[in-house]
């Protein structure tokens, strides 16, 4: 599954310390995603149970100091305009995060919508998306993970 990896609208409750037999309760909130689109792991092995909306999924396990539990969500794209005036100039917006070009010239390349939303994580949960466009590849990043880069929040977009 691509694009993932966003803990949302999900209340994850431990109940124990490690060391103690018991079990992590996992409830996606109602309705917020189609069945069997969650995955649950823990320490990078997917729990077989299909998570649903609004139904909890229990693990059952003696937990240790270190162990980790993963929530994956599928991530929706969109494209939000800036405004209604320019509704060309376009944000990728993936679930909760905004995915910012990362500028590596100072050109602004010009691609269609449906390119744009067609970015793909570099690699699995990698916080990097990539879009193919005639001048080559673009590089996508939340904002959270841009360091010293120069970046643009806005893509302008071919006509629809």
């Amino acid at each position: 599954m691509n694009g993932k990896s966003v803990v949302i609208a999900v209340a994850v409750v431990m109940i124990g310390v490690a060391g103690c037999s018991s079990h992590p309760a996992i409830k996606p909130a109602p309705g917020t995603l189609p069945p069997g689109t969650a995955e649950l792991s823990v320490n990078g092995k997917r729990h077989s149970e299909t998570l649903l909306p609004g139904r909890f999924a229990a693990i059952r396990r003696e937990w240790r100091a270190g162990d980790r539990l993963e929530l994956d969500l599928p991530l929706a794209k969109r494209l939000e305009s800036i405004d209604t005036e320019h509704p060309n100039s376009v944000a990728l917006i993936s679930g909760p995060l905004v995915l910012m070009r990362i500028d590596s010239d100072s050109s602004d390349p010009v691609i269609s919508r449906e390119a744009l939303l067609g970015a793909q994580r570099a690699s699995h949960g990698a916080h990097e998306w990539q879009v193919s466009t005639p001048a080559g590849a673009m590089t996508l990043k939340p904002f959270l993970d841009i360091e010293a880069e120069s970046y643009s929040t806005y893509q302008t977009v071919l006509p629809s």
